[in-house]
């Protein structure tokens, strides 16, 4: 029994010494960036590290301070002086402003984002009251979601992101006119992947509406509820309020979050079934209904999006692997993740892709292979010296999460190793790599071959949560030190507003003047329609990028008996295209006027900014020796 005893004593000791460990190693694996950045003579390197290294100094020195003391977590319960009724009556007014807002500008302004900002002000009040409503904070948070969703997706004529809408609304069509799922021929990658476009087609057909318009009202809602499965899960394993609520809150004002909320996908959806499966372990312990749900979430994430389904499989087993070592070190009562389910998806993932998807792994397995042996590693195209100080402006919000993160995994991982939430900030731990910049985020190989940049959604929720986990740590460290309650917490309130401000300015397809614009206008619309209404099918486009992304329409067996567009459509990639390709080529001139054109494609090299007018009007030029078809001040189209 006394070597029993010993033994757990020991196995604490490993999680409170790496708790103890963590502001050193943090300080030594600053040191080594700054040293590698010098080797490699990146300069630019050293000075993006700053936006990791300031805060995450300054937490480590808070964190020794909470060791010291022997700090525990505290819930932030202050009287602001309102009432949670007076509150919602305030959330609702100025909830009622943003939406004038929204209806009378032509765009999203900065008057509406600073008014959306004083909404998620009014909604930390209220986390932060004696007085609260978890109900009406989670319907807040949602109506936030929505407000910020819709006054992009149905503000703008055709909101695009990172273009994969656009194919995604062709290959809903198909479906939808087809009535069958979307043949191999038109793509690989989504025959054998079809949930998406089914539940868009259905949807169009149920709502009487255009697939366009079906995608947009139908994804929001379906995202927003996202932080409600959070809450669910949260407040079931960790049992607190007040954490899971401010998590919820974070979660939704993350960068990444806010731009996939615009920009819903199919990994999106798949990153829902992700949430759902976790509430669902939550709850499905000897419970045969929730373990029958799991099986059937566990098929939803397989067959509506191909890559995020390995890479969800290792975030539950980095969960399932930091479960297992906090049981280990301590006498964890509570365990969620069993091996005979993560042999389930294992089997059933890779029996789904090896032999009813065949065409679609070996495709992945041999290109992917072929780049692994033949490319060296190389750095991402948009990582150069020079951009580096706008990288540190960008980031603002990134150093905040740092700054709570790091408190709340090394406090939580010292003070609470017995508690469930250690599993989560253990896990956070092991995240950090995927979230937060660092060298493998500078790689081509990393980031755009094996898509590690996809990470950041699915363990969003666990960011959230050890950032949350952070600001209750950093308020009972600052009232240890007899500061008055209200002022520490308007003190917290103001970071938090410094996180959540940048995030949703930096998301705002307006703000970034010298970014490409993320939105069709309805005159380049009317100028598209001309092609799909005039230009023969089976001809060749060029125009940029987003253009081409736009007649993504390939042709395939039943595409004239269905009656459906199909077009080669490519880049214009170079000067001399005009004279060695034959074709129509689609400018767009507005857009070049605004903010430029890239015309070329991804991490291009033949990007034309507003301010390279000689190289715009040597285009026109030779294109002016073409037959012009189309004009507008818009777009101009060229027959050639």
């Amino acid at each position: 029994m006394k070597n029993d005893q010993v033994k757990y004593s020991d196995t604490v000791n490993i999680l409170s010494k790496l708790a103890v460990s963590l502001p050193y190693l943090i300080v030594i694996a600053i040191l080594i960036g700054f040293l590698f950045a010098g080797i490699m003579g990146r300069l630019d390197f050293a000075i993006r590290g700053l936006v990791i290294a300031v805060p995450a100094v300054i937490s480590a020195k808070i964190l020794r301070g909470i060791y010291k003391n022997k700090i525990e977590f505290e819930n932030i319960s202050i009287s602001f002086g309102l009432t949670q009724k007076q509150l919602i009556y305030l959330f609702f007014t100025v909830y009622f402003s943003s939406l004038s807002i929204i209806f009378i500008s032509s765009t999203r302004t900065w008057l509406y984002l600073i008014v959306i900002s004083l909404l998620y002000f009014i909604i930390l009040i209220q986390v932060f009251s004696t007085d609260f409503n978890p109900n009406f904070i989670l319907l807040q948070n949602i109506l936030c979601m929505l407000n910020l969703i819709y006054s992009v997706t149905l503000k703008y004529p055709l909101y695009f992101g990172g273009t994969d809408i656009l194919p995604h609304i062709f290959m809903s069509q198909v479906t939808y006119i087809s009535g069958h799922t979307i043949p191999q021929e038109l793509s690989v990658g989504y025959a054998n992947f079809p949930l998406f476009h089914i539940l868009i087609s259905q949807a169009s057909y149920m709502l009487g509406l255009d697939i366009s318009t079906s995608y947009f009202l139908l994804c929001a809602p379906v995202f927003s509820l996202s932080s409600l499965f959070i809450y669910s899960f949260l407040v079931k394993i960790i049992e607190n309020v007040k954490l899971s609520l401010l998590t919820v809150i974070l979660y939704s004002n993350l960068s990444v979050v806010i731009y996939y909320g615009m920009y819903v996908i199919t990994r999106n959806l798949a990153f829902i079934g992700f949430l759902v499966l976790l509430y669902i372990v939550s709850k499905s312990k000897n419970n045969m209904v929730f373990r029958f749900f799991g099986i059937i979430f566990t098929l939803f994430i397989i067959l509506v999006h191909q890559v995020s389904t390995p890479q969800i499989l290792a975030v539950i087993l980095l969960l399932s692997m930091s479960e297992k070592f906090i049981a280990h070190c301590t006498n964890l009562n509570k365990k969620y993740w069993s091996s005979s389910y993560i042999f389930l998806f294992v089997v059933l993932f890779l029996g789904y892709w090896f032999y009813l998807a065949y065409s679609f792994t070996s495709t992945v397995l041999a290109t992917r292979f072929d780049s692994v042996v033949n490319d060296a590693v190389q750095i991402k195209g948009s990582v150069i010296a020079g951009n580096e100080w706008i990288f540190l402006y960008n980031n603002i919000d990134t150093s905040i999460i740092t700054f709570f993160i790091v408190i709340g995994i090394g406090a939580t991982l010292w003070k609470y190793g017995k508690n469930y939430s250690a599993v989560f900030s253990f896990a956070s731990l092991l995240f950090l790599p995927l979230y937060l910049p660092n060298p493998l985020q500078t790689l081509w190989q990393t980031m755009t071959l094996f898509r590690f940049d996809r990470f950041m959604l699915l363990i969003s929720p666990f960011i959230a949560f050890s950032m949350a986990s952070g600001v209750f740590f950093l308020y009972a460290f600052l009232r240890m030190k007899h500061i008055k309650c209200l002022h520490i917490s308007l003190l917290i309130l103001t970071l938090l507003m410094v996180f959540i401000v940048p995030s949703l300015f930096f998301n705002n397809p307006e703000v970034g003047l010298n970014t490409d614009r993320k939105y069709f206008t309805y005159e380049e619309l009317t100028g598209f329609n001309y092609v799909l209404n005039y230009i023969p099918y089976g001809s060749n486009l060029y125009s940029d990028y987003y253009t081409e992304r736009y007649f993504c329409h390939k042709k395939f067996k039943e595409s004239d008996e269905l009656g459906l567009p199909y077009y080669n459509s490519q880049t214009i990639r170079s000067m001399d295209a005009i004279s060695i390709h034959d074709g129509y080529f689609i400018l767009k001139n507005k857009a070049f006027l605004e903010r430029g054109l890239n015309l070329g494609g991804v991490d291009s090299k033949f990007y034309l900014t507003k301010y390279d007018l000689s190289e715009w009007n040597k285009l026109n030029l030779e294109l002016n020796k073409k037959n012009k078809i189309y004009y507008s001040s818009c777009v101009s189209i060229f027959d050639t």
